[in-house]
Order: C-alpha cells, then structure tokens, then sequence
C-alpha cells in the first residue's frame, strides 16, 4: 500500500458538523484501497471529524492559515464605525490576492504527495474559501481526478465581488467534478453560482447501527430531540416558542432536549431566556456536544430540525436510522428525505404556530409516531445506507473500496 498513490482529502468547516461527519464516515472504507492523507485547518474545530481516532493508513496535516471568517470577525470587532469600515476595506483588497497566493503554495504542497484523486470537501459554497482554491490548485496536477464536494445551499456573492467569484466559480467548474449531497444543493449551485456543469447528486448515509431499533415508547410524555449546533440558522427557538404556545392552551406534556455545541456566542444564554420568559425552561434540557449522540436517538419518540438553511441534514438520516419520525422545516434537501404524512411532517410556515399544531396533533395521536418511525425506517434501509455512497464516491474517485 505504501508504494500506492495516496487519496488526498481536503477540508476546511467553520463549524463542525455534517459534512465533517461525511469525511469521518467514509475514511474507514476507502483506505481499505488507498493510502488517505487529509488536509484540516488547525484553527478549526475537528470535534466531530476527530471523534473517533483516524483509521490506520489515514495520515493528518495541518495547516493554520487565517480564513475568511475570521478576517469578518476581525473586521467587525473594530471599536467605532469608521474602523469597521476601514478594516472591512483592507480585508476586502487583500482577500482575492491572499486567495491566489494559497492556490500557488497549495500546489506545490499537493504535487508533493503525487495524489490518484484529491476530494475537496466543502461545507457551503462558497463556504470555507480555502476548499475553492484547493479545488483550482488539485486541477493543475497531472493524472490525478478532482471532486468538489458541497454539503449546502449555495450563497449569491455580493456585488462588488462579482468579477472575482464569477472567477472562482469558473475555475472550480473547469477543475473538478463537483458532486452536491441534494438535488435542492445542486440546483443552487448551477442558480445562483456560475457553476455550468451539472452537479452530480450523491446522497449522503450512514452505517446501520441499529439492526433492530425500538419503536418510541408512546408515554404520557412527548419527547423531542433535536440535534445541531446552537446558532441562529439551528433556530431552536421556533421549537421553544412552540412549546410556549402550547404552554398557554395547558399542554406542558413535552419535552425537548437541545444536543449540540454552541457556537454563536450567547446563543445559548438567549435560548434560556427565551424558555424563562415563556415559562417553559422546565420542559427544555441541553446537553452540549456529544460525541455519541446514537443513544438520545432512541431515547426520544420524535426528532425535529428548524433551520432556515440546510442541505441534507445528516440529524435527519441519523433519526430515520434509529426508526424514528421527524418534523422539519421545509429547507434545502429536506423534502428528499422526508416522505410528508408518511416518515415526518414539513413545515410550510416559519411561525411557530404550525410546529405547536404538530406537536399537538402527536400528543393526541401517539400511535402514528410507531408507524411514521417504520416507515422512515424503511426509507433509511432502501435510499441512505453508507454502502451506496461508499460505493458512488470510490467510483467517481477512481479506487475501488470495500464497504
């Protein structure tokens, strides 16, 4: 294996989460054929990619070059307006040169390696800026395949950046196969970017770690979960507030347990505030992160995700795994996961009102939550199981890989 020529796979994730989830799942089956180097920013968080100690034959490297976010962060902390606007100016002037000096110092570190097939693995587009310019320099590289993958909805730059992420965007379409994890993703990419190919959609799976999954309990109490990180795109809140409505009709028979990590800072102290004023926090639990959330899965009778913006939410997979149903917003590739009436229920409204109306409706009528599990159940065995996108990403890289 070692006179092999390695699989690059490279990231950069402002938060951890779904798409680091990916790249974890995937490792311990495609360096069953080649030998894998990953390239992560230092400066990230790597709680989820590194929940679990890296499969042997997976090398780490690091790198530690300040990203686009936080030059905005920087900008932002100036202490009186004009500040802000000259240091918005100095990052918005050095941001498309700094990009091109990455690409070039990229180049030479990947020709190094002499890769078969780099995978670039992008949270959001444009997301982590640091992917893009991997992707541009991975294209320079001779005999060697090229994915840019894009695990969300894709964002319209702004206008007085156009030209140069009209640019970008050109250089990422000629560099590689750009695969997105939903038809929903897909779209955005080709709708609001100047990506002219057109995408490749590999759904996101899942190990099944759950051969025989216990149907919810269907006690007196509604027992909710939801899963992600604490910020405002999560909105937890919609599902608090809901809680609160029904709260002022005297339905207090549910609870909500919030498991993820906070990472808008004081979004968690809002929350709180928040259930305090509604007269809910007795009702409401946070964990924090957890590395092995499996348990809290079966623990619940059914799991609910309100964000604004999504594209295949792996909460989502990881709930119709464990045979439970869910209820959503009707975000991104949601509705590709979830069968409406049959394995969950979509939200059309972003009001809390109509959260309320579904939690009563299940308070009232526990017994579809069994059958809605079974269903989702079914979903997750025959459309997302890890062994077809082992299967599909082995393909398109050019190894063959056992799942």
């Amino acid at each position: 294996m070692s006179m092999q020529r390695p699989l690059i796979v490279f990231l950069e994730s402002y938060v951890a989460g779904g798409a680091d989830q990916v790249v974890a799942s995937l490792l311990p089956y495609l360096v069953k054929r080649r030998p894998i180097e990953v390239f992560v920013n230092a400066r990230s968080d790597t709680s989820v990619l590194l929940a679990k100690p890296l499969p042997p034959g997976v090398g780490l490297h690091y790198y530690a070059w300040p990203n686009i976010a936080e030059w905005a962060n920087w900008s932002r902390q100036a202490g009186t307006s004009w500040g802000r606007l000259w240091r918005q100016f100095l990052t918005l002037s050095l941001r498309y040169p700094w990009l091109m000096f990455l690409t070039v110092l990229l180049f030479f570190r990947l020709r190094a390696l002499a890769p078969c097939a780099v995978w670039v693995n992008n949270g959001g587009y444009p997301g982590g800026d640091t992917c893009r310019v991997a992707t541009v320099a991975a294209g320079w590289l001779r005999n060697c395949r090229v994915i840019h993958v894009v695990h969300s909805m894709a964002q319209s730059p702004r206008i007085l950046v156009r030209p140069f992420e009209w640019l970008l965007d050109r250089l990422v379409d000629r560099s590689a196969t750009v695969v997105a994890v939903s038809n929903a993703v897909a779209r955005s990419l080709t709708d609001v970017r100047d990506i002219r190919q057109v995408p490749m959609v590999i759904y996101n799976g899942l190990n099944d770690s759950f051969p025989t999954p216990p149907p919810p309990a269907v006690g007196p109490i509604l027992r909710v979960l939801q899963v992600g990180y604490l910020d405002s795109n999560k909105n937890q809140a919609l599902s608090i507030s809901a809680l609160g409505m029904l709260k002022q009709n005297g339905i207090r028979s549910i609870e909500l347990l919030l498991v993820g990590k906070e990472v808008e800072l004081g979004f968690q102290a809002e929350l709180e505030a928040l259930a305090e004023r509604l007269g809910v926090s007795n009702q409401i639990r946070f964990s924090g992160f957890v590395k092995n959330v499996d348990p809290f899965y079966t623990a619940c009778d059914v799991v609910v995700l309100t964000s604004k913006v999504e594209g295949l939410p792996m909460c989502l997979i990881e709930a119709m795994r464990a045979g439970r149903a869910v209820v959503s917003t009707r975000v991104g590739g949601v509705p590709e996961l979830v069968v409406e009436g049959e394995t969950g229920w979509l939200l059309c409204s972003s009001g809390s009102e109509e959260l309320a109306q579904i939690f009563r409706h299940l308070l009232e009528r526990k017994e579809i939550l069994i059958l809605a599990g079974a269903a989702a159940r079914l979903r997750f065995m025959a459309e997302f199981q890890l062994s077809r996108q082992v299967s599909e990403y082995a393909n398109l890289l050019g190894i063959s890989a056992e799942a």
